[in-house]
């Protein structure tokens, strides 16, 4: 679960967003609920967290994934060129999904975290 310090938050866009992230635990839920595109709710997410307001996510210093793709059960493969075979545009859609200083990277992280406290919310609610 994030961290977030709304004692912070001096936006009232930004207050609306962590109140619905609190409430509703995902950016997708946040989105719906406020009435916003999910991407709305990525880019004040990535502000914020520049920002100090949502703490960053500490790097471990030998992650699962990292071990897996040593050991050969996970490949990491190549995002650029992963893109490259999907039509111009659907291209031009990931770009547009992209935070002001955001790497695609992160946005691709963001979306599959997102839709991993989505799936583990839904296995607590059954």
């Amino acid at each position: 679960m994030r961290t977030i310090h709304f004692n912070l938050i001096r936006r009232r866009r930004w207050r609306e967003c962590a109140e619905a992230l609190e409430a509703h635990g995902n950016a997708t839920d946040a989105a719906t609920a406020l009435g916003w595109k999910r991407q709305q709710v990525y880019d004040v997410i990535h502000r914020m967290k520049k920002a100090g307001i949502i703490e960053q996510t500490a790097p471990y210093t030998c992650s699962y994934a990292s071990s897996q793709q040593r050991a050969g059960t996970m490949r990491a493969g190549r995002i650029l060129e992963a893109a490259q075979a999907y039509d111009r545009d659907f291209q031009r859609w990931l770009v547009g999904q992209i935070p002001e200083g955001g790497t695609l990277a992160e946005l691709l992280m963001a979306m599959a975290f997102d839709a991993y406290i989505e799936e583990e919310s839904q296995k607590e609610a059954a």
